[in-house]
């Protein structure tokens, strides 16, 4: 199975990544965001990530 790691993912390309990637089946690896920490946290309960970077805060 792909792993994919998205950078910003609570961007408008980031979420788009998202949809396309579970579309795919692709395993998420790491989700990452500057500072939508409450996007993220819904990101991270939806596609269980094995990482979740925030860059900021």
């Amino acid at each position: 199975m792909k792993q994919v790691s998205i950078l910003g993912s609570t961007g408008s390309i980031g979420t788009q990544s998202l949809d396309v990637c579970e579309k795919a089946g692709y395993q998420l690896h790491t989700l990452c965001a500057h500072q939508n920490i409450h996007l993220l946290e819904q990101q991270a309960r939806k596609y269980a990530p094995k990482q979740v970077i925030v860059t900021d805060e």
